[in-house]
């Protein structure tokens, strides 16, 4: 199932367990506690495998309120925060929620492919900026008080916020944003 052994046992759990199943969820190789024939309801049914690309720190690239959100949960799920890239020099060694702005996205090679996030509000600002590193790991986050089906395919950067609904068969693309309260029905594209 691809479950450390240190997380497993958080669990009460061991290899080949049949109360639960692994799944992906975002791209990320995951651990459901449940049974594969009910789905898990929200994040913390989740645990990340030992192969997740959040077992290294995640970049967040902007220091704006939509950083704060995406730090928040990605502090909510234990994902650790590497440090946060903004193109405003002002904000250079400023902290959003404990997490510094230790440089620029600019200053990333061309070829970077650590795990990131784009906490940009734009849907434009953040499709652009993604295409600058194709190599990239983007990394999805779904809050942990979000609801969103076994089904549904979420796109690699996307970010599901608090008090969201997905429901099932919906596909997201790369780098959506499902803002608070949200709700995206069945079978949407």
């Amino acid at each position: 199932n691809g479950l450390a052994g240190v997380e497993m046992a958080k669990l009460g759990l061991t290899a080949g367990h049949p109360g639960g199943h692994t799944t992906v969820v975002g791209g990320l190789a995951v651990w459901c506690r449940y049974p594969p024939w009910q789905s898990c309801q929200t994040s913390r049914d989740y645990l990340m495998s030992s192969e997740s690309t959040v077992a290294n720190p995640v970049w967040i690239i902007g220091s704006g309120g939509h950083s704060a959100v995406v730090i928040a949960m990605l502090q909510a799920s234990n994902i650790p925060v590497a440090g946060i890239l903004d193109d405003q020099v002002e904000r250079l060694g400023q902290r959003v929620l404990g997490v510094p702005v230790v440089g620029r996205p600019s200053e990333l090679a061309p070829d970077f492919a650590g795990p990131a996030i784009i906490a940009i509000g734009r849907n434009q600002v953040r499709l652009r900026l993604a295409a600058n590193w194709p190599a990239c790991q983007w990394v999805s986050v779904v809050h942990p008080h979000a609801w969103v089906h076994e089904s549904v395919s979420l796109g690699p950067g996307s970010v599901v916020c608090a008090g969201a609904v997905i429901q099932p068969r919906a596909v997201l693309g790369p780098h959506c944003l499902i803002n608070t309260g949200a709700s995206v029905d069945h079978d949407c594209i």
